[in-house]
C-alpha cells in the first residue's frame, strides 16, 4: 500500500512538492547544461535560462547546485 495516502500524509507531501517547486522557480543561477555553466564560468557569458524540470534534474544530479537551491531558504 502506498504510504502517501494514510492519514494526512498526501496534504504534507503536497505541500512539500510545492514548497519545492517555488524554491526553483525562485533560483535563477543555473544556466542549462554543466559544460555550459561552466564554458559561462570563464566566459562570463549569458545563456539561456532552465526550466524546472531540468533544475529539478540538476538537483538529483548536482549536490553543489542542491545546496544552491537549499540556501535560497534563509
Amino acid at each position: 500500500a502506498c504510504r502517501i495516502r494514510v492519514d494526512d500524509r498526501a496534504e504534507v507531501f503536497a505541500r512539500i512538492r510545492q514548497m519545492v517547486l517555488n524554491l526553483l522557480k525562485q533560483e535563477k543561477s543555473f544556466k542549462a547544461g554543466i559544460q555550459r555553466k561552466r564554458m559561462n564560468l570563464l566566459k562570463q557569458e549569458k545563456s539561456f535560462k532552465a526550466g524546472i524540470q531540468r533544475k529539478r534534474m540538476m538537483c538529483a544530479m548536482d549536490q553543489e547546485y542542491l545546496a544552491t537551491v537549499l540556501g535560497s531558504l534563509s
